[in-house]
């Protein structure tokens, strides 16, 4: 009973990941939906990296140190040049209006956020979007 349990809910994650808008509520999990799955992983997966030498490591701890790395250094604090800033913002020539302003400046409400989880579709999942 636990097994199938098990089996069940596997077989229904490899189904939503496989983006299959075929599958139907109920329908056996197939060595099809593992596949599609499988498919899918292998496009989106990073096989080979190059290190800050410039070596190339298909480790995939080594790809994941990397990649964290990667991203740490380009989203932290610091480092950031006042006057590139400012040039960048002197040749934007719009601005909003005041009360564009004051929307773009208040908190997200709470019906704003019921109101978006409960537009999202019934049995999917967030894409690389979000």
């Amino acid at each position: 009973m636990e097994l199938e349990r098990y089996e069940r809910e596997k077989c229904r994650g490899a189904i939503l990941r496989s983006k299959a808008k075929y599958a139907l509520e109920g329908e056996k999990c197939t060595g099809y939906f593992l596949g599609l799955e499988k498919r899918k992983q292998s496009r989106t997966y990073i096989h080979e990296i190059n290190n800050k030498e410039g070596k190339t490591t298909e480790d995939y701890v080594e790809i994941l140190e990397r990649v964290q790395e990667f991203y740490g250094e380009l989203y932290k604090r610091g480092g950031v040049e006042e006057d590139i800033i400012e040039e960048v913002l002197d040749s934007v020539d719009s601005e909003l209006n005041v009360i564009d302003r004051e929307w773009c400046d208040r908190g997200i409400r709470e019906a704003e956020v019921i109101e978006a989880i409960e537009g999202l579709g019934s049995g999917k999942s967030p894409g690389v979007m979000g």
